[in-house]
């Protein structure tokens, strides 16, 4: 989830929900983009990315002009991580291990 300085305009959506350059030949995979609430000063978002490249999220923001008020990780393969605070951790119940052990098997 991403609070961001502005509204995103339909094109700045289309880019991001096709993939775009972020930089040094990096282009990214499409991403799901939805709008979670928005005021006259923010708006946030709920970005999903199917990949994890350094900043990803700021800079596929930063390149279709909007700034990146604040960013927090809610799931990670599948793990919702829920209310688990800034560097916490837990331990992964049977079922977890299971799907992240599919998810790496698959690649």
């Amino acid at each position: 989830e991403v609070v961001v300085d502005r509204h995103l305009d339909e094109m700045a959506l289309q880019n991001l929900r096709r993939g775009l350059d972020i930089g040094n030949g990096e282009r990214t995979l499409p991403a799901t983009i939805s709008r979670l609430s928005g005021s006259v000063e923010t708006v946030s978002l709920r970005l999903t990315i199917h990949e994890g490249r350094n900043r990803q999220i700021r800079r596929m923001l930063a390149m279709v002009g909007v700034k990146v008020l604040s960013l927090r990780r809610i799931a990670i393969g599948g793990l919702k991580l829920e209310l688990l605070p800034p560097g916490s951790h837990r331990s992964l119940s049977a079922p977890e291990r299971r799907s992240l052990l599919e998810i790496v098997m698959e690649d």
